[in-house]
């Protein structure tokens, strides 16, 4: 589903939770450090969102927020691959 402005809800669920799937990998937290929890955070609360069809604007803020988040984590495998994930959605 795309919302009226353009967000593709669907493309943005898929990628989340491909994303989540990341999570148990032990490269995830050495990544991450402190924030592998704040990430986990950002990637739940925006796919309920998602799921709840919430406002456009506060779902593309926590994704900006998780693409800040992926850029500060720096040249590893699993940064690099959130980050192109994350540049598969239009925001």
């Amino acid at each position: 589903m795309t919302n009226s402005n353009g967000l593709d809800y669907e493309k943005a669920t898929e990628v989340l939770k491909e994303i989540s799937s990341y999570f148990d990998f032990p490269q995830f937290k050495q990544t991450f450090g402190d924030n592998s929890d704040n990430v986990k955070d950002v990637v739940k609360s925006t796919l309920e969102a998602l799921d709840k069809n919430e406002d456009e604007g506060l779902i593309k803020k926590s994704l900006k927020i998780l693409k800040d988040l992926a850029i500060g984590a720096g040249g590893s495998l699993i940064g690099s691959g959130i980050l192109a994930l994350l540049g598969t959605i239009p925001f």
